[in-house]
This record gives C-alpha cells, sequence and structure tokens, in this order.
C-alpha cells in the first residue's frame, strides 16, 4: 500500500484500524505485560530464596563446596537465564560469593560466549572482584601410615574465570563434591576464613 509523499511498504496506523480490533490488540498487550511482570515477580522470588540460602550458609566469609553446588543445581532447576543471573547475582552490592556462582553458572550450564560474560561482569562492575579457594585432602595414607593433610588455596578473579584462565578451578568446584577425602571452601578475597 502506497501512501502521500511515495513511500511504499506496509504503513498501519491505529487510526486505520477498527475500534474493536484496535482495543483487542492493546488489551492483548496488556495481558503480555501482566504475564511478563508476574513471570519476573516469581523469578525474583525464587532467586531471592537462593540468595538467601547461601549467605544462611556462609560462615566467616567462607561456603563450603556442598552449600556452593546445591546453589548451582537451584538455579539450574529454575532455568535462570543470562539476564536474570545480570539482575539478580551480578550485582555489585551483593556478596562475591553470589557473584561467582552466577559466574559458573553462565560458563558451565548456561555456556554464554566469553565477549558476552566479560561485557557482562565489566558493566556491572564485578570483572576485577576476587575469590579464594581453599582445598585440603583428608586422612591419606603413604604404606599404611598417616600423613598430613595437604592444603592448598588459590586466588583467583572473576574475569580470569570468565576468560577460561582458570579452568582447573571449575574443575576442582566440580570434582570436590564427589572426592569424599577433599574438603573445599570458596571465601572472598580478605575474609579470614579457615
Amino acid at each position: 500500500m502506497e501512501r502521500g509523499g511515495g513511500s511504499s511498504g506496509l504503513d498501519l496506523r491505529w487510526n486505520y484500524l477498527p475500534r474493536d480490533v484496535a482495543l483487542d490488540i492493546v488489551s492483548l498487550l496488556e495481558e503480555c505485560k501482566a504475564f511478563y511482570m508476574n513471570e519476573h515477580k516469581k523469578m525474583a522470588s525464587a532467586v531471592s530464596a537462593v540468595i538467601k540460602y547461601v549467605e544462611g550458609s556462609t560462615q566467616s566469609g567462607s561456603l563450603e563446596i556442598r552449600f556452593y553446588m546445591k546453589a548451582i543445581g537451584d538455579l539450574t532447576s529454575m532455568k535462570l537465564g543470562f539476564r536474570d543471573v545480570q539482575l539478580f547475582l551480578f550485582r555489585r552490592e551483593q556478596n562475591v560469593l553470589l557473584n561467582l556462582i552466577g559466574c559458573h553458572y553462565c560458563i558451565s550450564f548456561l555456556e554464554i560466549p566469553t565477549v558476552d560474560l566479560m561485557e557482562a561482569l565489566e558493566i556491572c562492575q564485578i570483572l576485577e572482584r576476587q575469590v579464594c579457594v581453599r582445598w585440603f585432602m583428608l586422612c591419606r595414607r603413604f604404606y599404611g601410615f598417616p600423613m598430613p593433610n595437604e592444603h592448598h588455596s588459590h586466588i583467583v578473579s572473576l574475569g580470569d574465570l570468565a576468560m577460561g584462565n582458570e579452568d582447573e578451578v571449575f574443575d576442582l568446584l566440580n570434582y570436590g563434591i564427589t572426592n569424599q577425602g577433599m574438603r573445599i571452601r570458596i571465601s572472598s578475597v580478605g575474609s579470614n576464613a579457615t
């Protein structure tokens, strides 16, 4: 359809629609908006429960691996999307452990491209935030004799994790939950967690 000025293509305006059709369209848009807002509130409530769980499980700034992995499992079961992770978990005022959980979830489960994840971390001003992963093996024996526990720690930034420079940290976090002889704790850098 061509209208004054010689522009080609379809030129639909509200004036050209019958009033009842226009009202039907507007009512559908309002229903979609209400549906979206309702879904957003449900997601916010579910993520809030995960945040409270992590905060309640954190002791002296440190989180055990089993609580950490449960939080990631909860996010996976609710099918949290990348935008929701940014909105709820990548906030600077959140504990860095929640930032890490969001980052790990984006890499391992959402498979967000590195460029997009780095951009989100930078926009949210959490790219340089750091965590310390501490682990040790329990009750190791050598020819029947008990050996001292080996303690290790590694400090890493969220940016390094997103770049894939610290894949061994994610491997350790994933492995630690299945290894009964290993204890892993994650803490924010500067906390006095042991």
